[in-house]
């Protein structure tokens, strides 16, 4: 009894987040809804197994993600142009739509939950149960098509976040009255308890929009929809010849279904009368107790999951009549599908003189909202809402033509603008709200980092937005440790530098000390900076220099370091040299972690005499930063061969070889 109860409460719960999922993954309400049936029916059957809600949820997520790829029906209506090419009469959010209805399901699934969800690949591949590079290679395959159908629109990786979370408000909401037959948990589920479960079913809200009509008799589905609720064979709402499709009872619990149907309709003729009786006197009474009714005031904490677990701040946060209006505000000037059903106050106070409020909700379909509010006359009026964007650790506060930030309520926190070319850190006052800044159109660089120099998080704050956005080029913590480095304005354009010779957008983390020395050249010596970075690429960690010359790049590479987030089995390292036009000699470069302190690079030397045989030059690059090495080496001459080095421990030991590739220029 007990099991079956929990498990009622969970599926009233979770429902509609899983319902939500099915229905980004699928692009169909009737698809979506019996993805999410069977999944909860699973997790019904193995729930004492399962042993505990998260464990349960991480279940139903699991099949509700692994069903989507695998149901099967027409092409959503959105997609029948083209199979999801985008009309150029349509907005940017359905041109979005569209073309993502379009890619095969598993590839739609990659993006849906590593943008929706904001999943890692690794994550990503869990929940479908495949392996990480697969997911890889699909979500790097499906931007590519996204960004051919819209490519005059922006890039997909900016634009779906946003559309995703609006599109899902879309989805209408389970009207009330049909039940899906769930069985109960396994474990002493008699038969009259498998009925019980599903009325606990029917009280979340499962299967009860209109099931898909069937093509043929028996319940075969298809997706057309305007078809019967689903029934059960031969009951009310389907038969054999009915054309509805059936959810299958276990043979256990038929005579149960019978008795519950029976007690079903009498219900249904009692909550009829009440209904009635609803709608002719409630409507009297409404106005008396509107009135009355002051309404709900905002928490003072996150009050549901997928928000944001900041406190409320600032000198009005306790000013419950100021959060009870901008409450209403926010609930009145949105559609339904989007009120917040859980809300709580992130700011609330006067940067401007205005008195400013910044909420923070979670709709029906268990997306997250952020609002802001303000008073200006007397009466709070919604100012902006959007999704809650999770990606950046920061939200900003809009007000004319300048923007304040909002940081996390860490001790610790600082925030980095980058203006014109120059970071410098923002001044904030005691509830974390910073001095007003100008956001470009293209959007102000910002790093939030925590504890002195380690970065919590980087994107771009837009004008009139209050969630940061990601860019092509964000910063991240490092994890290889090899050594403190300064964060400056120079990662954006070195990290834009090593983006276009990976393909995408990168997050960078620059490693140890810049390296720097002196090449000979004709008429003036010329300076070589070198900079090395850790850069993660969809899922993929990457070792990566830049060398520059005189202040303007002239190499960049990369070496792939193995799946982000892991340990690695052995040391990476990055050897690579560059040969700058107009100078006598060249450099390498070279990186390695894990207790690396010294290269060695075998390089061809030149040919001591006409007919000789070319001798070789060992290169030692070396020095000591943090746990790893970041060292830079002049080369004589102009070698171009490849060349084989060897990384050494301070003991000298070798603990990795590699190749120094053929030089082909710099390839920027």
């Amino acid at each position: 009894m007990r099991e079956r109860q929990e498990f009622a409460e969970f599926a009233a719960v979770r429902s509609g987040p899983l319902r939500r999922q099915a229905y980004l993954l699928t692009g169909s309400v009737p698809r979506a809804d019996r993805v999410v049936e069977r999944a909860l029916a699973d997790t019904g059957r193995r729930w004492t197994k399962l042993g505990s809600t998260a464990a349960a949820e991480a279940h139903a997520r699991r099949l509700v993600a692994s069903g989507a790829v695998r149901s099967r029906g027409a092409v959503p209506a959105v997609a029948s142009t083209s199979l999801g090419t985008a009309l150029p009469t349509d907005d940017t959010g359905e041109a979005v739509w569209r073309a993502l209805a379009g890619l095969p399901p598993r590839r739609r699934a990659v993006l849906v939950l590593r943008y929706d969800e904001g999943l890692s690949d690794a994550e990503v591949a869990d929940r479908l149960g495949l392996p990480a590079a697969t997911v890889t290679a699909e979500g790097e395959a499906g931007l590519a098509t996204l960004r051919g159908l819209l490519r005059r629109r922006g890039a997909p990786e900016d634009l779906l976040p946003t559309t995703l979370a609006t599109r899902a408000t879309d989805l209408p909401t389970p009207a009330p009255g049909a039940a899906a037959d769930l069985p109960a948990p396994a474990d002493g589920a008699a038969a009259s308890g498998r009925g019980e479960q599903a009325a606990g079913a029917a009280a979340a809200g499962l299967a009860a929009t209109p099931a898909p009509e069937t093509g043929r008799s028996g319940g075969a589905e298809t997706d057309r929809p305007g078809g019967a609720v689903t029934g059960r064979p031969g009951g009310a709402g389907g038969g054999r010849s009915g054309g509805a499709g059936a959810a299958r009872l276990p043979v256990g619990a038929v005579a149960a279904g019978r008795e519950w149907r029976r007690w079903g309709l009498v219900g249904g003729g009692v909550l009829a009368v009440l209904a009635v009786v609803a709608a002719v006197v409630v409507p009297g009474l409404r106005d008396d107790r509107v009135a009355a009714a002051p309404g709900p005031v905002p928490a003072r904490q996150a009050s549901a999951p997928g928000q944001l677990p900041w406190a409320g701040r600032g000198p009005l946060a306790g000013d419950d009549g100021l959060l009870r209006d901008a409450l209403r505000a926010w609930q009145d000037g949105v559609p339904a599908r989007q009120r917040p059903g859980a809300a709580a106050v992130l700011y609330a106070g006067t940067p401007d003189g205005a008195r400013t409020v910044l909420l923070q909700g979670t709709d029906g379909t268990g997306q997250s909202w952020v609002a802001q509010v303000t008073d200006t006359g007397g009466t709070p009026v919604l100012r902006t809402t959007e999704p809650l964007g999770r990606a950046v650790p920061l939200l900003a506060l809009p007000g004319g033509d300048r923007t304040r930030l909002l940081a996390p309520p860490d001790p610790g926190t600082t925030l980095l603008a980058d203006e014109a070319g120059t970071i410098r850190p923002l001044t904030m006052d005691a509830d974390g709200l910073s001095e007003p800044v100008t956001a470009p159109a293209d959007g102000l660089p910002v790093v939030v980092t925590a504890r002195g120099p380690v970065v919590a998080g980087s994107g771009r704050v837009l004008p009139g937005r209050l969630s940061a956005v990601t860019g092509t080029v964000d910063l991240a913590p490092a994890t290889l440790g090899l050594g403190p480095s300064a964060i400056t304005a120079i990662w954006y354009d070195d990290g834009a530098l090593v983006a276009r010779r990976l393909g995408g957008a990168v997050s960078v983390a620059g490693l140890g000390p810049v390296r720097r020395t002196t090449l000979r050249a004709p008429g003036r010596p010329r300076k070589v900076e070198a900079r090395a970075y850790e850069a993660v690429r969809a899922g993929t960690r990457y070792l990566a220099t830049v060398v520059r010359v005189d202040g303007a790049p002239a190499c960049v590479a990369t070496a792939d370091a193995g799946p982000a987030g892991t340990t690695l089995a052995r040391p990476p390292v990055l050897v690579s040299r560059c040969l700058p036009a107009r100078a006598a000699e060249g450099v390498v470069v070279a990186v390695g972690g894990g207790g690396v302190r010294s290269v060695r690079v075998r390089l061809p030397g030149p040919a001591p005499a006409p007919g000789k045989p070319a001798g070789v030059v060992t290169v030692t690059v070396g020095g000591a930063s943090g746990a790893g090495l970041v060292g830079l080496a002049r080369v004589p001459g102009r070698p171009v061969a490849a060349a084989p080095a060897e990384a050494r421990n301070a003991r000298g030991a070798v603990v990795a070889r590699v190749t120094l590739p053929e030089y082909r220029g710099p390839q920027l």
